[in-house]
C-alpha cells in the first residue's frame, strides 16, 4: 500500500481507516504513520488489540474516532458514512482471526462528485446481513463501486451483493494465496450480478476514476 500510494504522489492521508484489527488490515500501521502525515485515524472495535494503534496515534498527535453506524462526514471533498459497524454480543475465545471479528468490521461508504464507493473490510454473511439493513433503508442508494468483502472468500450473502446494485467489484487479494480467495461461487455471483471483476492478484494496484466515462488503470 505504501508503494502505491508513493508512486500516487500521495504524501497526506486525510483519514487512514483500520476496518479491525487483524494483521493483514494493520500490519503495516506504523509503516503508514511514519511515511506519511496522517490527518485522522476511524478505528472500529471488532476484537484484536487496539493497543498499538492508540500508542502510536498519540506518539504522533493524530487524532483517534471510533466508528458507529451513522456517523458522517465529510473529508477533502469526500463524504462518509459508516454503514455498519456490527457489535456482536458473542465472546471472542480464540486465538488469531475469527470469523466473529470479520463480521464486526467497519463497512463504510464513500461519495466524490463522480462515484460512490463502499468499502467492506473483511464481512461474512453476519456481517453482510447487518449491513443489508442499510440498504433497506427506502432512503438509502445504491453504490458504483464494491469493495467485495473479505477478499472474495466464498462466505457471502447474495442479497447484500445485490442491494449494493454495484457496477464495478474490486477484489484486493494476494496472488497464489493459500485461503483459495477468490471463490469461484462469489466470481459467480458478482457477475450474475452484473459488476465487473477486477482483481489485485491478476491487475496488480488499480486505480478509478469518472467524468464522462469510467476509466480503469491496472498495474499489469
Amino acid at each position: 500500500m505504501g508503494r502505491c500510494l508513493h508512486q500516487l504522489g500521495v504524501r497526506e492521508i486525510e483519514m487512514l481507516v483500520i476496518t479491525h484489527f487483524h494483521d493483514d488490515h494493520m500490519g503495516a500501521f506504523e509503516e503508514v504513520v511514519n511515511s506519511f502525515d496522517v490527518h485522522l485515524i476511524l478505528i472500529g472495535s471488532a476484537g484484536g488489540d487496539s493497543a498499538q494503534i492508540l500508542h502510536l496515534a498519540e506518539v504522533h498527535a493524530i487524532p483517534v474516532t471510533r466508528g458507529e453506524v451513522g456517523l458522517m462526514g465529510e473529508i477533502a471533498e469526500v463524504e462518509f458514512q459508516v454503514v455498519s459497524a456490527w457489535h456482536s454480543s458473542r465472546q471472542f475465545t480464540s486465538e488469531g482471526e475469527s470469523t466473529d471479528e470479520n463480521d464486526e468490521s467497519l463497512v463504510l461508504r464513500f461519495d466524490t462528485q463522480t462515484m460512490s464507493v463502499l468499502v467492506t473490510g473483511d464481512i461474512e454473511v453476519g456481517g453482510q446481513q447487518q449491513a443489508l439493513r442499510y440498504f433497506q433503508d427506502p432512503a438509502a442508494r445504491g453504490v458504483d463501486v464494491l469493495k467485495v468483502p473479505h477478499h472474495g472468500s466464498g462466505r457471502h450473502d447474495v442479497e447484500f451483493l445485490r442491494a449494493t446494485d454495484a457496477r464495478i467489484a474490486l477484489i484486493s487479494v494476494g496472488e497464489g494465496n493459500v485461503y483459495g480467495h477468490p471463490a469461484p461461487s462469489t466470481l459467480d455471483d458478482l457477475v450474475q450480478e452484473g459488476m465487473e471483476v477486477i482483481r489485485t492478484d491478476e491487475h496488480g494496484s488499480i486505480t478509478l476514476s469518472r467524468d464522462s466515462t469510467w476509466r480503469i488503470t491496472t498495474q499489469k
